[in-house]
């Protein structure tokens, strides 16, 4: 952080001495370098802050399941974890002024492609899930009802 500080300090000075020399190629230069470097530190700083919570909720996902002994968590801890790398890099992307056009391009149909999939993967485990015990599950209800309505039945004859 001092390495940052002092240069930031130079380069304002470089900009100084340049604006008193009037030479404008250089002074427009140095003044559009010292105004992108607050955008470098806000690329740093949320890569760094973003990877180290992103490296943190993936441990504690993975551990948590480990301890539950919930399957398939290590995998989804881990899918999670490349997931959140990636939107951290993207965040992060966006400060240093990067056109990311190209890169949404690529992901907006992979990410319309995901989401089907796991919607038909989900319409698939509740159809072929629940197929046979629909019958059941709705006899179930359907006597539960039945039952609520005579025990209803019969506190209103008791009055």
């Amino acid at each position: 952080m001092d390495l940052l500080v002092r240069w930031f300090i130079y380069l304002i000075a470089i900009l100084a001495a340049i604006a008193v020399l009037q030479i404008t190629v250089l002074t427009v230069l140095v003044a559009n370098i010292a105004a992108y470097i607050p955008n470098v530190i806000a690329f740093i700083l949320i890569l760094v802050v973003g990877f180290i919570l992103v490296d943190w909720l993936a441990d504690f996902l993975h551990s948590y399941g480990r301890s539950q002994n919930i399957e398939f968590m290590g995998l989804f801890a881990m899918v999670l974890r490349a997931f959140l790398y990636f939107v951290v890099a993207i965040l992060a992307l966006e400060q240093l002024l990067i056109d990311l056009t190209i890169i949404y391009t690529f992901i907006t149909p992979i990410a319309w492609g995901v989401g089907l999939g796991v919607g038909a993967a989900i319409a698939f485990f509740f159809f072929f899930g629940f197929r046979d015990r629909a019958p059941r599950m709705m006899g179930d209800l359907m006597s539960s009802m039945q039952h609520e309505t005579e025990k209803v039945r019969q506190q209103e004859q008791k009055k």
